[in-house]
């Protein structure tokens, strides 16, 4: 298998056809992937799953119920990851980061400033770097030191050792997506980076009344591998990372 830098234009890779997948996406549609084996890697899934969507393959990302597949599972076989016949799994499209989208003024975890002009990132005012693209011109790292794992939204990205949040001028109200195993989606708006948790907690527990017999107090936020609980509802949202076009899939 060949790791997710993908164009979409690619040729499905050849598998043994073995197991029917479905995939759910945000808006409730189901999507059948061919070519499928439990032989085969989460790679060949997602790489098939790319060019199923005609988007490129790092733009993909699975989840079954509230698990969500990470980077440290492309290499292991659809058999052990419990991926079997007749599984459904849940689609959503991950923004592709790009120079274009990366242009601004940003703050990292520490606090620093960093200014993103054409292809290079500036810290502090003090040392610049250059951006890395892959072959597709989607944004890898910068300079040596810094490996994209990956974004919220448009307003945060994540590397593998540092997390760095947008600044904006006016701070606009911003949305979130709320989603369920069971395929529901909610779209919530008028939002602050300032708000904290608790705010977003109540609004999604109104929101999904008729989708979860949710509470404020058994309601978990997820997003990827982080779990958000009532221990982190004083936190505002801006500190956990939660921002504008992300989405959060909610559980009891």
């Amino acid at each position: 298998d060949k790791l997710i830098s993908q164009n979409p234009s690619m040729s499905f890779p050849t598998g043994r056809g073995s197991l029917s997948i479905s995939l759910r996406t945000i808006a409730g549609n189901l999507k059948h992937v061919p070519n499928i084996s439990e032989e085969d890697t989460l790679n060949h899934l997602i790489q098939c799953t790319a060019k199923l969507l005609g988007i490129y393959a790092c733009e993909v990302q699975l989840s079954r119920d509230a698990q969500v597949f990470q980077s440290s599972d492309y290499l292991r076989r659809l058999r052990d990851l419990g991926i079997s016949n007749g599984q459904e799994l849940n689609f959503i499209r991950l923004p592709r980061l790009t120079q274009n989208l990366m242009q601004g003024t940003w703050v990292n975890s520490k606090g620093s400033r960093i200014v993103v002009n054409g292809s290079t990132a500036n810290i502090s005012g003090m040392v610049t770097h250059p951006l890395n693209f892959d072959s597709q011109g989607t944004v890898v790292g910068i300079g040596e030191l810094l490996r994209v794992e990956g974004m919220a939204g448009s307003e945060l990205i994540r590397f593998a050792t540092d997390t760095w949040n947008r600044v904006r001028q006016d701070e606009p109200d911003f949305a979130v997506t709320l989603r369920t195993v069971g395929g529901a989606f909610r779209r919530l708006e008028g939002l602050q980076p300032e708000d904290p948790l608790q705010k977003l907690r109540a609004a999604a527990c109104e929101a999904l009344q008729g989708e979860l017999q949710a509470t404020p107090q058994n309601l978990l936020l997820r997003w990827q591998d982080q779990a958000f609980t009532v221990d982190d509802d004083e936190f505002s949202l801006r500190a956990l990372g939660i921002v504008d076009g992300i989405s959060l899939l909610c559980v009891v």
